[in-house]
């Protein structure tokens, strides 16, 4: 666990001869257990304290997402805008609001 007690996005590393797209879909069934339509790649970065490069995607979840169906993590949550400045972020999550702004 990088970022412990931190609050992030759900996903994983890619296996040998698995696409990033092939990984997304492989991560949030086995973390959240739900299937997912990716829309589009709209950002990527490098975390140097990884030693890796970070892709987000739009995707739209065709299940419900549900806390009860979390498999790894210690909970998961929805955040108003002006929620997630209170919030102890990793930094992929805070690189990732930067893009945004």
């Amino acid at each position: 666990i990088f970022s412990p007690n931190c609050w992030t996005f759900f996903g994983g590393r890619i296996k040998k001869k698995e696409s990033a797209e092939m990984c997304l879909v492989r991560e949030l069934r086995e973390e959240l257990s739900i299937n997912i339509k990716i829309i589009m790649k709209i950002y990527e970065s490098f975390n140097h304290k990884t030693n890796s490069y970070v892709n987000y995607y739009y995707a739209k979840p065709l299940n419900k997402i549900n806390v009860k169906n979390l498999t790894e993590g210690q909970s998961l949550g929805w955040f108003k805008k002006n929620q997630i400045n209170n919030l102890k972020k990793a930094q992929d999550l805070k690189t990732f609001l930067n893009f945004l702004n």
